[in-house]
């Protein structure tokens, strides 16, 4: 069972060091920019594993100093070059919080042990984020380095703390075993007067139903590398008995995606790729649905901001999605193509009906009211 502490009190006079994996655009990385646009505190420094650049141009904290460091070698070398590098800047400094976003991938778990045994820092807080629960069982390296990354923990004299987004990432047995410390669950926060704003468009006519003779517009943001598959939607696509709009959003998104561009090739709607997206709350807002078909994500940060801006979702039952749709919206049966081509029709048939634009008010309310922003900075500021 998770467990739920007392937040304690927090000092703003002290600077504190996160250490992100990744840069790039992204519902984890969209969150990450909240969170420090809202802290309060002297310093905050923001190292940053790759060379994207989205974090550079969304947070505008003037306390917040970007590093950025590309070397990203999978190695015990490529781990101890990022472990003098964080040390060259912040000895001076002299933080004493250190935050580890992204650790759970294995090209980030050396950096971990090396960070626990060898770094000045008297609480290191690691954030277990989307993912990690699933990445447990992804291979057996990947389960050895976890075991003895979190055996130096349960060793080690510092102060470590464990935070996630989701009720269900420390469930597994093994997991719950290992752990040494205070864990939290702290919600993910939104900034709602992005979806009040007049800067984005509003629907024309808003929470429109559409007849038979019209497409359904569907977006599927999500990340395109050819690792990851998404053959549930374009199978549930190719059998569908309705015309449809497909846009998909993210990284990879691309025509060099040549699995990707056979997946498209085999469906009959009209399909739209975009790598990235200027607003991605313009392409919820002109979408009736947003889908998420993933199995592994543990408080998907896409459905809170499409049910923000009124546009209601079709997705799988992980994580928390269960809890953030809060049944205004279709929720998959099972993680297969006949499941998910069921929700299709049945979101389908709901849009001509009055009810549909129920569902969208009622969606925008409950997420709003839910995952205000204000209580995760509160919660996040408390702990670190």
């Amino acid at each position: 069972m998770t467990i739920h502490r007392p937040f304690p009190t927090h000092d703003k006079s002290k600077s504190v060091v996160f250490f992100s994996s990744s840069g790039a655009q992204g519902g984890a990385e969209r969150q990450l920019a909240n969170l420090l646009n809202h802290f309060k505190y002297s310093t905050i420094y923001l190292v940053i594993l790759d060379h994207h650049k989205f974090l550079d141009s969304v947070i505008t904290n003037p306390s917040v100093r970007i590093i950025r460091f590309t070397r990203h070698r999978i190695s015990f070398f490529g781990s101890l070059s990022r472990f003098f590098f964080l040390l060259s800047f912040i000895a001076a400094d002299k933080s004493e919080s250190l935050v580890l976003i992204g650790w759970m991938a294995r090209a980030n778990l050396l950096t971990y042990f090396i960070c626990i045994l060898l770094t000045p820092f008297k609480k290191i807080s690691l954030i277990w984020n989307h993912r990690s629960s699933f990445l447990l069982f992804q291979s057996f390296s990947s389960q050895v380095l976890l075991f003895v990354s979190l055996l130096i923990s349960f060793v080690s004299p510092k102060k470590i703390i464990h935070i996630t987004n989701s009720s269900s990432v420390f469930d597994p047995r093994f997991v719950r075993f290992m752990i040494r410390g205070p864990k939290y669950v702290i919600y993910n926060g939104f900034e709602f007067k992005d979806s009040l704003s007049f800067a984005y468009p509003v629907r024309n006519p808003p929470f429109s139903t559409i007849d038979s003779s019209h497409p359904i517009r569907l977006l599927y943001p999500a990340r395109f590398s050819p690792e990851k598959g998404h053959s549930i939607l374009f199978e549930a696509l190719r059998l569908a008995p309705f015309s449809f709009e497909l846009t998909l959003v993210g990284t990879g998104c691309s025509c060099q995606n040549a699995s990707l561009m056979k997946q498209i090739s085999a469906i009959h709607g009209n399909v739209v790729c975009k790598e990235s997206s200027k607003s991605i709350f313009e392409d919820y807002i002109s979408s009736h649905y947003t889908l998420l078909f993933s199995y592994s994500e543990s408080f998907p940060n896409i459905l809170v901001e499409s049910m923000s801006v009124a546009t209601p979702c079709i997705c799988t039952n992980v994580g928390d999605s269960q809890a953030i749709l809060g049944g205004h919206g279709f929720l998959l049966d099972e993680h297969t193509p006949n499941a998910a081509l069921s929700a299709l029709i049945s979101a389908y048939n709901f849009l001509s009906t009055p009810a549909y634009s129920e569902m969208c008010a009622n969606a925008k309310s409950h997420v709003i009211k839910k995952y205000p922003i204000d209580k995760m900075i509160a919660s996040f500021q408390s702990i670190l």
